[in-house]
C-alpha cells in the first residue's frame, strides 16, 4: 500500500466503496427473495393445513357414525379435487403405497403408481412425499423441478406435504417460485443501472480530486528535486488554502529556516577549525599528564598492596588470640562449675553431719535418762532385797509353817542381787556410751567449723575464678574487636587497593581517550575543511 501512488489509492477508495456498495445491495436482494420463498412457505403451510382440516372433518364424521369410511373418504377426495387458489393451484393426495388418490390438477394420474416418477435430478419426489410421516412433524418442505401446465422446460417449484396417518395418506400442494427468481433478477439490473450511475459519477468526482491533490504534489515534487542539486533558493509558493496548500507553505518556511543555517554554519567553520587546532595541542598535553599520573598510581597500589598483607597478618594473628582467649574462657567456666559444685558437695556434708551431731546430742540425752532409770531400778532391788531379808527372818521366826515362804523370801532376794548386778554393769556401759558420745559432739562441732570454714573458703575461690572468668570475657570481647576492626581495616584497605587499581585504570584509559581525541581532533579539523567545501556548494 505504501508503495502506490496517491491517485491509485483515490482510485482504489472508489473501488473499495463500490464493492461494498455492491456487495451490501446484493445481500439486501438475497435475503429480500429469502424472505420471498420463506413467506411462500407460510402459505404452502396455511393452504395444507385447510386440506388437512377438511379430510379430517371426514374422518370424523366416519368416526361418529354419521357415514363410513369409504364414503368420507371418497367425499374426502372430491372435496381436495375440488379446492383451488390463486386461478388454478391445487391440492394432491399420495398413499402410502405411492399411488395418486387425489389430483386437482390432471385427474388422469389418479390412481397411478407415481413411485417410478423421477425429477430432472433424479429425484423420485412422490416416493418421498409418500414417507413423510417418517419424518419429525410428519410434514416436509420439498424442492424440485417440475413443468408447468402446457410447457416442457420444467422450472423450480417447492411442495408442502403433511401426512394425514389414520388413513396412510400425503396431503401436499406445491406452486412454482420462478416469479421470485423474475422478480430477482429483475431487481438485479435494476440495481445493476444504478451502479452504473453511481460508478460514473464516483469516477467524474475522484478524477477531479486526484488532480487537484496529483498538481500541488507534482510542483512539490519539482521544487524539491531542484532543492536535492544543492539550490536552496527555490520556493513552492502555491495559492492553496487546503492540507496541500499548508504543506507547501511549511516546506517553503523549512527552507527559509535551512538557508539560514546553511548561512550560519559557514560563518562556524572557521572557528571550528580553530577550536580543533587547539583541542588537539589541548589533547597532547593531557595524554602527558595522565601518563604521569598512571605510573605514580601504580607505584601508590604496590605499597597499598603490601600493607593489605601487612594488615591481613595482624587479623590473622587477632583472630588466633581471639580462638586462645576463648577456649580459656572455656576452661575458666568449667572450673568454676567444679568449684560450684565442691561448694555444693561440702554444704551438704556440713548438713549431715550437723544431723549427726544432733543425733549425738540426743543419744546423750537418752543416756542420762537411762542413767536416771537405772538408779530408780538400783533403789528399787535394794528396797526389794531387804524386804526378802525381813520376809526371810519373819519365816524363820514362823518355824516350819513359814518355810516356804522363806525360800520364796531367798530367791526373790538372789533376784534383787542380779538386778543389782545388772543395773551396775548397764551403768557401767551407759557411762562408756555417755563419755563417747560427748566426744563425738565435740568431734562433729569441730567437723562442722571446718565444713563452714570450707563452704567460705570454697567460696571465695568461686568468687575469684568468676572474676577470672569476668576478665578473660573482657579479654576475648577485646580481642575480638581487635580481630573485627583489623579485618575491616583489611577490606578498607582492599578497597582502597581496587580504587588505585581502578585509578590506574582509569588513567590509562584516559591517556588512550587523550590520544584518541588529539587525533579525532586532527580528523575533525580535516572534516571542517571538507564541510567547509561542502558548504560552498549551496546556494543561499
Amino acid at each position: 500500500m505504501q508503495n502506490l501512488s496517491v491517485s491509485t489509492r483515490l482510485a482504489l477508495l472508489v473501488a473499495v466503496s463500490l464493492v461494498a456498495l455492491i456487495t451490501l445491495k446484493t445481500m439486501s436482494l438475497l435475503d429480500w427473495r429469502a424472505t420471498m420463498i420463506d413467506d411462500r412457505k407460510i402459505e404452502l403451510h396455511a393452504l395444507v393445513d385447510t386440506a388437512y382440516s377438511v379430510v379430517n372433518n371426514q374422518y370424523k364424521m366416519s368416526r361418529t357414525g354419521l357415514i363410513d369410511e369409504q364414503q368420507a373418504q371418497k367425499q374426502a377426495i372430491s372435496l381436495i379435487e375440488d379446492m383451488k387458489y390463486e386461478g388454478n393451484e391445487y391440492f394432491f393426495i399420495v398413499d402410502s403405497d405411492v399411488r395418486m388418490i387425489a389430483n386437482g390438477g390432471s385427474s388422469a394420474s389418479v390412481g397411478k403408481n407415481m413411485s417410478h416418477v423421477v425429477t430432472d435430478e433424479g429425484v423420485r419426489v412422490f416416493s418421498e412425499m409418500a414417507r413423510v410421516a417418517s419424518r419429525p412433524g410428519g410434514a416436509d418442505v420439498f424442492s424440485y423441478k417440475w413443468p408447468k401446465p402446457g410447457q416442457s422446460e420444467p422450472q423450480v417449484k417447492q411442495s408442502y406435504v403433511r401426512a394425514f396417518t389414520p388413513w396412510g395418506w400425503s396431503i401436499g400442494t406445491g406452486v412454482w417460485i420462478d416469479d421470485i427468481h423474475e422478480k430477482f433478477n429483475a431487481a438485479l439490473v435494476r440495481f445493476a443501472i444504478q451502479i452504473l450511475v453511481v460508478a460514473a459519477l464516483l469516477i467524474a468526482i475522484n478524477v477531479t480530486i486526484i488532480r487537484s491533490v496529483t498538481s500541488p504534489l507534482a510542483k512539490i515534487k519539482q521544487v524539491m528535486t531542484l532543492i536535492a542539486n544543492k539550490d536552496l533558493t527555490q520556493r513552492i509558493n502555491l495559492n492553496n488554502h487546503g492540507e496541500l496548500g499548508q504543506l507547501g507553505k511549511s516546506i517553503d518556511q523549512t527552507l527559509d529556516v535551512f538557508q539560514e543555517l546553511i548561512r550560519h554554519l559557514s560563518e562556524s567553520m572557521t572557528q571550528l577549525k580553530q577550536s580543533a587546532v587547539q583541542l588537539s595541542g589541548n589533547a597532547e598535553q593531557t595524554n602527558r599528564d595522565t601518563r604521569q599520573q598512571s605510573q605514580e598510581t601504580e607505584l601508590l597500589a604496590t605499597a597499598m598492596s603490601e600493607m593489605t598483607s601487612t594488615v591481613q597478618e595482624i587479623a590473622n594473628n587477632a583472630a588466633h588470640a581471639a580462638r586462645v582467649t576463648d577456649s580459656a574462657d572455656q576452661k575458666a567456666s568449667q572450673g568454676n562449675e567444679d568449684v560450684e559444685k565442691t561448694i555444693t558437695h561440702i554444704k551438704q556434708l556440713a548438713g549431715d553431719i550437723r544431723e549427726a551431731s544432733d543425733v549425738i546430742v540426743t543419744l546423750e540425752s537418752d543416756t542420762e535418762q537411762i542413767a536416771n532409770v537405772l538408779e530408780q531400778i538400783q533403789s528399787i532391788s535394794e528396797q526389794t532385797n531387804l524386804l526378802a531379808l525381813n520376809a526371810a527372818i519373819e519365816a524363820a521366826r514362823a518355824g516350819a509353817s513359814g518355810q516356804g515362804f522363806a525360800v520364796v523370801a531367798d530367791e526373790v532376794r538372789q533376784l534383787a542381787m542380779r538386778t543389782q548386778e545388772s543395773t551396775t554393769e548397764i551403768r557401767d556401759m551407759n557411762e562408756r556410751l555417755r563419755s563417747g558420745a560427748k566426744q563425738a559432739v565435740s568431734v562433729m562441732q569441730r567437723s562442722s567449723q571446718g565444713a563452714e570454714s570450707s563452704v567460705t573458703s570454697a567460696s571465695d575461690a568461686g568468687a575469684e575464678i568468676n572474676r577470672i572468668v569476668s576478665l578473660v570475657d573482657d579479654v576475648r570481647d577485646i580481642v575480638i574487636q581487635v580481630a573485627a576492626a583489623t579485618e575491616q581495616q583489611t577490606q578498607v584497605a582492599e578497597e582502597m587497593n581496587q580504587n588505585l587499581v581502578n585509578v590506574a585504570r582509569v588513567s590509562d584509559d584516559t591517556a588512550n581517550s587523550s590520544t584518541m581525541v588529539a587525533t579525532n581532533s586532527q580528523q575533525l579539523s580535516q572534516l571542517s575543511y571538507d564541510l567547509e567545501g561542502h558548504i560552498a556548494q549551496f546556494r543561499v
